[in-house]
């Protein structure tokens, strides 16, 4: 049991390594691909392990290319790369959390993507307030996102609980939840 234990704090430390490489490392190219050689050479990766944290990954942060010999971070870059996606036809409401902290800001500006390249939007309460509570006492802003995109607001569906948009003007938060 113990062993089991140490293999999965191993893959989570080796998971939470690979999401800061390909969301904020040079070392990808411009639309977030690195190659499965590069990660296996440099960071000692091995094909299995990679394939491991793709596919037990509960946040869906990460896709392998087609054939397989590059895997890109589909969220949370700070490092400009172009991910290629069309809009996408959003719910008619999301939710963004944040810390409490941040509250006024975001009541005078809006919601702007910071260190992102994007704002990041849950479809879920609870996601929302997972994301909220990295950032210190959490806070869920219900996000009008069909008014957004009647609007002309693009948004883009990255899985099935992850959306992402430029900016997010005050107009469209709707409700503010204390969870």
């Amino acid at each position: 049991l113990n062993n089991i234990h140490m293999q999965q704090s191993q893959l989570l430390y080796r998971s939470k390594q690979l999401a800061y490489i390909l969301r904020h490392s040079s070392m990808v190219d411009n639309f977030g691909w690195i190659s499965i050689d590069v990660l296996c050479k440099q960071y000692g990766y091995t094909i299995v392990e990679l394939e491991t944290i793709v596919a037990n990954d509960n946040k869906g942060r990460f896709l392998f290319s087609d054939d397989k010999m590059a895997v890109r971070a589909l969220y949370g870059h700070s490092i400009k790369i172009e991910l290629n996606l069309s809009p996408s036809t959003p719910p008619a409401v999301l939710y963004h959390g944040t810390a409490k902290k941040n509250i006024d800001l975001i009541y005078a500006e809006g919601i702007r993507p910071m260190s992102r390249n994007k704002v990041h939007l849950s479809s879920t309460i609870e996601t929302a307030k997972l994301v909220g509570q990295r950032h210190g006492t959490p806070i869920v802003l219900e996000i009008n996102t069909y008014a957004m995109a009647t609007d002309g607001h693009s948004l883009y569906q990255l899985n099935n609980d992850i959306w992402q948009t430029d900016y997010i003007p005050t107009k469209y938060i709707t409700n503010t939840i204390i969870p």
